[in-house]
């Protein structure tokens, strides 16, 4: 994903391509936008990922599309970096400068494309695009509903019932995935124990052997 300095970047162009007046809804692109926490740019396969079969439905995806191999968000911190992607503003100037909201009077990618009569989506990491009403999801689904944003059968049936509803409607789409999965707490971990009173459902345990540890970190435990 690109990073987005104004808002001519590319969730920008989405949106103007959106606002096309008479533009048949069966033509408009529909986005659907994956993200997740605190992962490395190389952890998956297709970016030069040494595990093998980590990532195969996203090495799948990529193989059929396009990939931007040097893309940096502007901000590294998960909040602000979210309203600069759908402001197409920096953080000083959308007012979302660390964990808080936009402010009021700045136009989102949410409110254009519900002007145009898309169907928004949100799955996880909700209150991370503040106020709620800037951003009029149809679909807000919330980490519980998601295994606390771990589960991909769960994410499965929640997308693929916004996309169903997307198609009986005939309206295009705009859904933003997000999972938290692998955002701390780690799986496993006394850690997430004791934030969620259980450990919590994962599909593969990476062994220590099997990681590289990066030579500016501390190989340990």
């Amino acid at each position: 994903m690109t990073s987005l300095s104004t808002r001519r970047g590319f969730l920008g162009q989405v949106a103007a391509s959106a606002a096309v007046s008479g533009q048949a809804a069966g033509r408009r692109p529909n986005v659907l936008m994956i993200t997740v926490d605190d992962m490395n740019c190389d952890s998956p396969g297709v970016f030069g990922a040494k595990l093998r079969n980590i990532t195969p439905n996203i090495d799948r995806l990529a193989s059929q599309g396009l990939r931007f191999a040097r893309a940096h968000v502007t901000v590294a911190v998960c909040q602000p970096s979210r309203s600069v992607w759908m402001t197409g503003r920096y953080p000083h100037r959308n007012g979302a400068e660390g964990f808080g909201p936009i402010r009021r009077d700045v136009p989102t990618l949410q409110e254009q494309l519900h002007a145009a009569g898309y169907l928004n989506g949100i799955m996880a990491k909700n209150t991370h695009l503040a106020p709620r009403e800037k951003f009029c999801w149809d679909l807000y689904v919330t980490p519980e509903e998601l295994g606390q944003g771990r589960s991909p059968s769960l994410y499965y049936l929640k997308a693929k019932e916004f996309l169903l509803r997307a198609k009986s409607g005939r309206r295009p789409f705009f859904l933003m995935a997000n999972s938290q999965d692998p955002h701390r707490p780690f799986a496993g971990s006394q850690q997430e124990l004791q934030r969620f009173g259980k450990h919590l459902d994962y599909t593969r345990r990476i062994e220590p052997y099997e990681v590289t540890v990066t030579g500016v970190l501390p190989d340990i435990p």
